[in-house]
């Protein structure tokens, strides 16, 4: 699980806490696109709500 490799590599030094948040955030923005594209919204409504 990544959320599991992620607090690992914090705890050793290997990430910043600003890379783990960072990528706690991207992971959370792409559950919501995948759930958006799972509830039938079109890829252009998707890539609007990126931009």
């Amino acid at each position: 699980m990544k959320l599991e490799r992620w607090t690992n590599l914090l705890q050793s030094g290997e990430l910043t806490v600003e890379d783990y948040e960072w990528l706690l955030v991207s992971q959370k923005d792409l559950l919501i696109l995948n759930a958006l594209h799972q509830a039938g919204v079109s890829k252009l409504r998707i890539r609007s709500f990126k931009e």
